[in-house]
């Protein structure tokens, strides 16, 4: 079959006079026609309709700028050819094992719609038929992918030049800010019951207090009346907007979703919408523009294009011109068990790969639905329990899961987040009244500033009640300078009922931003 596709795409190519490929770095077109030569199997490949070739041009130009060994962008029109028997979708994946045989398509970007460039048809047993791209990147049978992908959902030209000048502003503004250490977490009831409900809650809390590096600004919002985190009824979508147009590194959304909205759950069983599509357009993110993660149902549910249909929520939130740098969502019914499985493993690899890129991330994620073994995985097992799933259900939950889960934008797209060159010393206890002395080294030049806090940790009970007030968990403040290399803070410890408490660093200077953070145990005093 491989052989058919070749003399396929050769075919096409001569009809189009085939110039043979582009050359990297030459800061001309990066359009390669020739799926036989050498720079079709780029390191970064993106496929896209002829007609939006010249609108990729400025990304391409930039991943060579950027650290990518070769970038290539391959015509929609050259790999696919009606008169085969195959599918459009088992032809580009075709082209893509191909690619990777020879080495290249570690990213994969489609650009497109459903309708311009379908999607794979997945059918999984005891399962509704879901629409995926990750098999265009598994070279295997596992259904787990191999190399990272993602998608501009899009075949408007207007819009795939704003979404191809965003991604190259988000990464070439290296200016400072706090948005670039903020993850925000917006969690929704889940309504399975009580037991289950307060068991993930626990779990989900436990996870981001050990998981989500200490650096990190954590801003926690639930659309309920309940402390703390709680807002008023009836005003949990200005809360929620306000919640992600503060700017973040990574929003995440927990909860339930449909291809419009996203719910929380009542009484009964029943859920109600707290945002919907209509709503995006009140989006309008002041710093920073996120990576947005749904773990939530059909709220990726994009291949209605592929029947004539409109989009889903997650194709709103990032084709809004002020709206998520990438998204990650479901185009199906997703369920706790392996979100969790996936939420670990995207967040091992952010926490010990600092230049990850967002489809490594995914990547990770996906990987992390494989694995079979671990503490981790022993925990959600458990878990999984009191949802009475059995090993077979589990099994086809996690391949679900797989299939499922889409990221929309440039998968080879650099997280802003601050650099981590900065180290503290701080002790390791300490009693209330106490005063500490904590350093920052660093290898910069004298005059970056610096920021300190003094926090509470986020498993210590909030200092405050309600959003968003309740994200603030800051005991005292002070500011210093880079000297030296080094930076000197002192601090007494006030009264407070938390056990542990941690000191964040933040030093910014021109063009550059690290932070780190160091926790200290707050002990009794010796009698």
């Amino acid at each position: 079959m491989i052989r058919i596709l070749m003399m396929g795409w050769l075919l096409v190519g001569a009809l189009w006079g085939a110039p043979g490929g582009a050359t990297p770095g030459s800061g001309g077109s990066h359009v390669v026609e020739d799926l036989q030569s050498k720079e079709a199997a780029a390191q970064w490949i993106a496929v896209a309709p002829r007609a939006l070739a010249n609108a990729l041009e400025p990304l391409a130009e930039h991943r060579l700028k950027s650290g990518m060994v070769s970038v290539a962008i391959v015509p929609w029109e050259a790999i696919h050819d009606p008169k085969l028997k195959n599918g459009l979708s088992d032809q580009l994946r075709s082209f893509s094992r191909e690619m990777a045989r020879r080495g290249g398509a570690k990213y994969l970007l489609i650009v497109g719609d459903a309708a311009t460039i379908p999607p794979l048809t997945i059918g999984i047993k005891n399962s509704p038929v879901c629409v995926s791209d990750a098999g265009f990147v598994s070279d295997g049978d596992s259904g787990i992918p191999d190399r990272a992908i993602g998608r501009i959902p899009t075949s408007d030209e207007a819009t795939v030049r704003a979404i191809v000048e965003r991604t190259i502003t988000y990464e070439t503004d290296t200016r400072p800010g706090g948005w670039r250490r903020r993850v925000n977490f917006l969690a929704a009831s889940g309504g399975f019951g009580a037991a289950v409900d307060s068991t993930i809650d626990g779990f989900v809390s436990s996870f981001l207090d050990q998981d989500l590096p200490a650096e990190f600004d954590l801003r926690v919002l639930r659309p309920t009346t309940d402390p703390p985190f709680g807002v008023e009824f009836g005003k949990e979508k200005e809360q929620i907007l306000d919640l992600f147009n503060s700017g973040s590194l990574i929003s995440i959304y927990a909860g339930h979703g449909s291809r419009h909205g996203l719910h929380t759950a009542v009484s009964m069983g029943l859920t109600r919408p707290i945002l919907l599509t209509p709503d995006v357009e009140r989006v309008g993110v002041r710093n920073g523009s996120p990576f947005v993660i749904l773990f939530a149902c059909d709220t990726g549910q994009f291949g209605a294009a592929a029947r004539g249909g409109a989009g889903c929520l997650a194709q709103s939130l990032f084709t809004n011109p002020k709206g998520a740098m990438a998204v990650f969502a479901a185009s199906e019914n997703s369920h706790p068990y392996p979100d969790m499985l996936m939420a670990h493993g995207m967040n091992e690899r952010f926490r010990k790969s600092p230049d990850a890129r967002i489809g490594d991330l995914v990547l990770a994620a996906k990987k992390a639905l494989g694995a079979n073994d671990g503490p981790f995985r022993e925990k959600v097992d458990k878990i999984a329990g009191l949802f009475g799933l059995a090993d077979g259900e589990r099994d086809r939950l996690r391949q679900v899961e797989c299939a499922i889960y889409n990221l929309f934008g440039d998968p080879a797209t650099k997280l802003a987040r601050p650099g981590a060159e900065l180290s503290l010393r701080i002790p390791q206890n300490a009693s209330v009244g106490d005063s500490i002395s904590v350093e920052a080294d660093a290898s910069v030049a004298d005059g970056a500033s610096v920021t300190w806090t003094l926090e509470v940790s986020r498993a210590s009970a909030p200092l405050h009640n309600g959003y968003p007030a309740v994200n603030d968990r800051v005991l005292a403040q002070a500011a210093g300078e880079m000297r030296g290399g080094q930076c000197i803070c002192k601090f007494k410890i006030p009264k407070t009922t938390a056990k542990r408490l941690v000191v964040v660093a933040d030093m910014r200077g021109e063009g550059r931003q690290s932070v780190a953070a160091a926790g200290i145990d707050v002990v009794s005093k010796a009698k």
